[in-house]
């Protein structure tokens, strides 16, 4: 098991079922993966893959806002979902874990970038100034 974790940067892994532990932002999440010892699989930051957020900690009051409404909606479909799974989990900029979020079968990237509270990203530099509304 141990190497398997150990090789998770050059693999890309799916982890189901995990429980839902807290939403920093709406881009920002922890989780506890099942089956993995505590020292490994208890409180897990994952970066969703594939968007970007306005952050918490924004240059504005505007993008402060935003980013408070989205985590919100976000806390509130991972404390209301019955599966929560991470696919594609990979070692991002950072070192961070970074994985597509489904939420009873739900990408959460799409979900946010339909709602309006996401843009697209890829892992590079950051696009979108949240505070030109």
């Amino acid at each position: 098991l141990l190497f398997a974790l150990l090789a998770l940067p050059a693999l890309a892994e799916d982890f189901k079922n995990v429980e839902y532990v807290r939403a920093y932002d709406a881009d920002t999440i922890t989780v506890d993966v099942k089956g993995i010892p505590a020292v490994f699989g208890d409180d897990i930051g994952i970066r969703v893959a594939g968007v970007d957020t306005p952050e918490i900690r924004g240059k504005c009051a505007a993008e402060k806002k935003l980013a408070i409404k989205a985590r919100d909606r976000v806390r509130g479909l991972l404390e209301s979902a019955k599966t929560i799974d991470l696919l594609n989990v990979e070692r991002g900029k950072y070192f961070r874990l970074v994985a597509r979020v489904e939420i009873d079968g739900t990408d959460l990237s799409q979900l946010l970038l339909k709602e309006g509270y996401a843009v697209e990203y890829d892992g590079g530099k950051k696009t979108k100034n949240w505070c030109e509304e």
